[in-house]
């Protein structure tokens, strides 16, 4: 499974509905009930049960839900301990920007800023 997926699969579990989830992600109604039917066959359970027009997240599509939340949010955390490792890489003084009267920029080390 990709986060594609569990991003897919989230957004129809808030909405409970996939054209409104494919609405949100900006992508097509038939590639979010696709990426769902390969979640399905992935894990082999049923993750939303389908009655009429109306969808419905099974107790296996709850559980997977918990799961999916937090691999989300640790690739998130990831990518921001990621993103503030090259603004601030270990070992290099960092210089805050501020501006004098004036408009002229002053740069200052971090601990006077």
């Amino acid at each position: 499974m990709t986060l594609r997926h569990f991003r897919i699969f989230l957004a129809v579990c808030e909405r409970l509905s996939m054209t409104e989830a494919a609405r949100q992600l900006h992508i097509s109604q038939p590639s979010v009930t696709q990426a769902i039917h390969e979640m399905e066959n992935h894990y082999g359970i049923l993750l939303f049960e389908r009655l009429g027009r109306h969808i419905y997240l099974t107790a296996a599509g709850e559980n997977l839900k918990q799961y999916a939340y937090q691999i989300l949010s640790l690739c998130q955390q990831a990518e921001d301990s990621h993103a503030a490792l090259i603004a601030y890489p270990p070992g290099r003084e960092h210089h805050h920007r501020r501006h004098l009267p004036g408009g002229a920029p002053d740069v200052l080390p971090q601990d006077a800023a």
